[in-house]
């Protein structure tokens, strides 16, 4: 897609190459409630989703994802030198393949992208928006598992706390409330709070917009 012409506000895109649809879901509705809110209009959040071709690149291998991300960077229709661009991906992903994570990140970096881990996934980050009630039990949850869960255990669990949960989407009795200052404020505090297991590099955008 290319960007629509700048305003004459020194406009900002933040881009962000995700690993799943729910965080291409969140981003976008997150952006379209801060430009409803009028929250640093100079700047715009942005998702990409990974192409996905007939060869056996999958959607969690983090190459693909950076390939990805180089593309956009290239290409100056939707990049320019003002902008940035992440990747945002669950750091087990390294666990499950034969990327090795330091080598990922030597490579985000000399290409100057950077790398957003969510530990563990996007369910934690997604419950860290919740109330302190929800937050707790999904704690409990998680520490019964003594690794961390795979997808269908997250999904098995989920919806105990959130019933109508759905990957790619998220449900309308709860999407109010996720979506909210006091929501996405929460949300930074908890991912970053030693008591919670779990947390994610997003909190550096998020900080970007909410500061």
């Amino acid at each position: 897609m290319v960007r629509a012409a700048r305003t004459t506000l020194p406009r900002v895109f933040y881009h962000v190459v995700c690993e799943g649809g729910s965080e291409v879901f969140y981003i976008n509705k997150l952006a379209q409630f801060l430009t409803n809110n009028g929250i640093h209009p100079e700047k715009t959040l942005r998702a990409h989703s990974p192409l996905v071709s007939r060869n056996n690149c999958t959607l969690t291998d983090p190459r693909h994802l950076l390939k990805r991300a180089m593309d956009i960077r290239r290409d100056k229709r939707i990049f320019l030198p003002s902008d940035e661009i992440y990747i945002l991906l669950d750091a087990d992903v390294f666990e499950r393949g034969d990327c090795d994570k330091n080598k990922f990140i030597i490579e985000c970096s000399d290409k100057s992208i950077f790398p957003l881990f969510q530990r563990n996934n996007f369910e934690d980050f997604l419950i860290c928006h919740l109330g302190e009630e929800e937050l707790t039990r999904w704690i409990d949850i998680v520490a019964r598992y003594p690794r961390v869960m795979t997808g269908k255990e997250v999904m098995a669990e989920i919806v105990k706390i959130i019933p109508n949960y759905r990957k790619g989407s998220i449900p309308r009795d709860i999407f109010n409330t996720v979506f909210s200052i006091t929501s996405i404020q929460r949300a930074i505090s908890n991912l970053t709070n030693s008591r919670v297991p779990f947390s994610s590099d997003f909190v550096r955008l998020l900080r970007k917009f909410m500061n």
